[in-house]
């Protein structure tokens, strides 16, 4: 939101390559996570826990790299200001009110994980639903890199 708010859409107006470098690391990235999703190893003993899960830093990276959070915010912010006196506030409130969305979505997401956590432990469950997560994140990166 940040980069929307001060212009990095006009950066890459400027200079269109850096979006497509951005897009290209952000889709490697991607694909880097669903194979990490698609093939980590099933804990079938729900008491100890080998696999390091992805941390903060993955998730860092993953939303500098992820081109969708760009187009996003670029479209949010270049067409659907709230209604306010002044620049600073109609970009400071829409911020505040997409931080607002967005705590809501990821705990509901969160909450949902965190139900279906035991299908992933499951032996006969848990591969083919880590493919099809993993396969879920590539075709949706190559359904956002089409024209």
């Amino acid at each position: 939101m940040a980069g929307a708010i001060i212009g990095v859409a006009a950066i890459f107006v400027q200079w269109p390559q850096a979006r497509i470098v951005v897009q290209l690391l952000g889709a490697l990235y991607l694909a880097y996570i669903a194979w990490r999703i698609a093939f980590a190893p099933i804990n079938t003993n729900s008491t100890t826990n080998d696999v390091t899960p992805p941390g903060f830093r993955d998730g860092v990276v993953l939303n500098i790299l992820n081109p969708k959070l760009y187009a996003g915010f670029f479209v949010l912010f270049s067409q659907f200001l709230l209604p306010l006196p002044n620049a600073a506030a109609q970009y400071a409130t829409t911020a505040a009110v997409m931080l607002m969305i967005g705590i809501v979505v990821d705990s509901i997401w969160l909450g949902l994980g965190s139900t279906i956590q035991a299908l992933f432990a499951h032996p006969r469950y848990a591969r083919p639903i880590r493919i099809l997560f993993g396969l879920s994140i590539v075709v949706a990166t190559v359904w956002a890199l089409l024209p």
